[in-house]
């Protein structure tokens, strides 16, 4: 009779040994499914998040001018900035004497897509010119000159085919200009002298392209050497002229005007224009033809209020 209720009690303890056991491994059948947990994507940066990276990138609340910056007011009422519908289209931060922008231009601006319009010149900028602004497809107009940026620029500006103007000059880059820049069928202004070692490539294709364009100032060796060779010419406004004559060596052009904006065509590098072996001019004859104001008899927009002569 003992060994018998030995025998039963074993068999109930296994049993409920092994119902354990299961309950354990299945779990209580609500646990989630093994597996990787599903990646999070952060979220987007909008408008407003890359004006405000902009603003702590560049030491801003040192700024000249901070008006509504970091506010919740909309974004066209911020020192500097035009907007539609919430979406910068301007950025504006030069000036004749800048707006104190100290430190670098942050890649979140690449993600300003309609804007038609960068202006950062005149500050203090440092750094490396950010890949992203290749993102920023619709730009026409962009001016990072009078600052102190260093390294190559990026292939990636070749992305912005509706430039019609690009100022680097005053700066610290080096190296090459992209090949990638001759994708630029818009663009009529190029400006890059004043730089560390800033050149474009002395091969004839590029060479081509550069005279064609209306302006273009450069002061490096390979500029100063394609400056003799025979191009054509394009003058402001119009189209290729028939003869050949030295890149650097055309003449000064008159003031044109197109709705929204005017511009004064002059001659290449002023290297070029004095010949080999000259010396640089002095810096007041080096200025940038935008002196804030149109020529006489020619109204300006408003538009163009804060860059000036330098920008």
């Amino acid at each position: 009779m003992l060994t018998s209720i030995r025998f039963c009690a074993a068999i109930t303890g296994g049993a409920l040994l092994a119902i354990a056991l299961s309950t354990a491994a299945c779990g209580s059948g609500t646990d989630s499914p093994a597996g990787p947990s599903p990646t999070v994507q952060p979220p987007a940066t909008t408008e407003r998040d890359a004006l405000v990276a902009q603003y702590h990138a560049a030491g801003g609340p040192d700024w000249t001018d901070t008006t509504n910056w970091l506010s919740s007011e909309p974004l066209g009422t911020w020192y500097g900035v035009e907007a539609e519908d919430d979406r910068v289209t301007k950025l504006d931060l030069c000036g004749p004497d800048g707006n104190n922008l100290r430190g670098t231009i942050a890649p979140e601006l690449g993600s300003l897509t309609a804007a038609t319009d960068l202006r950062l010149s005149n500050n203090f900028l440092t750094g490396t010119i950010p890949s992203t602004l290749g993102n920023m497809t619709a730009l026409e107009i962009l001016r990072l000159s009078n600052n102190a940026l260093s390294g190559t620029v990026p292939a990636e500006l070749g992305d912005l085919t509706n430039l019609v103007e690009l100022r680097l000059h005053r700066n610290q880059l080096t190296g090459e200009l992209p090949r990638t820049l001759m994708d630029l069928t818009n663009l009529r202004r190029l400006r890059i002298e004043d730089n560390a070692g800033l050149c474009a490539p002395a091969d004839a294709d590029v060479q081509e392209w550069l005279g064609s364009l209306d302006e273009f100032e450069s002061d490096c060796a390979a500029a100063a050497t394609s400056a003799r060779a025979d191009s054509h010419r394009r003058p402001a406004g119009g189209a290729a002229g028939p003869e050949h004559r030295p890149f650097g060596l055309a003449a000064v052009h008159g003031a044109s005007y197109a709705p929204g904006r005017w511009l004064v065509a002059r001659t290449a590098n002023p290297i070029a224009r004095l010949g080999a072996g000259a010396t640089r001019p002095p810096e007041s004859s080096r200025r940038d033809a935008d002196p804030g104001g149109p020529p006489p008899g020619l109204a300006h927009p408003a538009a163009s209020r804060r860059c000036g002569m330098m920008g």
